[in-house]
């Protein structure tokens, strides 16, 4: 059940999807806690950017330079997952991620921190309901990945340090 009074507070920016939230929750998602998680920083820097979603960072990639345009864009079908910052609780998610990143990245790094209620929603990948309903084949490729999406107000780096692997 989904209480409206979540829905009417949107936290997440004006970038995300009006609907979010209320996708998220279909989906299980709560403002719930993850100790000892990992998240792999592209950049090898443990800022507010290490931890934005896939969208934003495609986005500022290709300089969307007109932002109602974007928006726009942003509005229409999409996945809950392209919004979500990947975090995974097993380490060795993480060095796999890590190996491919260095092929094109210079110095990333991995990550190793905690979600905590007030900085958004999370929800184990494989506890979602979509994932759910897909063949046990495709939810093991998605077992101990977390998807968190972190709201707009919050700088979730000073949760998390660089670990050396």
């Amino acid at each position: 059940m989904i209480c409206m009074d979540d829905i009417s507070i949107n936290r997440f920016s004006e970038e995300h999807p009006s609907d979010l939230l209320e996708k998220i929750l279909e989906e299980g998602a709560s403002q719930s806690q993850f100790n000892d998680i990992y998240r792999v920083s592209y950049s090898g820097a443990c800022n507010r950017d290490a931890f934005l979603c896939t969208v934003i960072v495609n986005s500022q990639k290709e300089s969307i330079s007109n932002r109602d345009a974007y928006i726009a864009e942003m509005q229409k079908e999409y996945m809950v997952d392209d919004w979500s910052t990947s975090c995974w609780s097993d380490i060795n998610r993480a060095k796999d991620l890590l190996s491919l990143m260095r092929r094109s990245a210079d110095s990333p790094k991995i990550l190793i921190g905690n979600i905590l209620p007030e900085t958004g929603y999370s929800i184990l990948t494989t506890e979602r309901t979509s994932v759910k309903a897909l063949p046990k084949k495709k939810q093991r490729k998605k077992e101990h990945h977390i998807d968190w999406w972190i709201f707009d107000d919050q700088d979730v780096s000073m949760y998390f340090e660089g670990t050396e692997v």
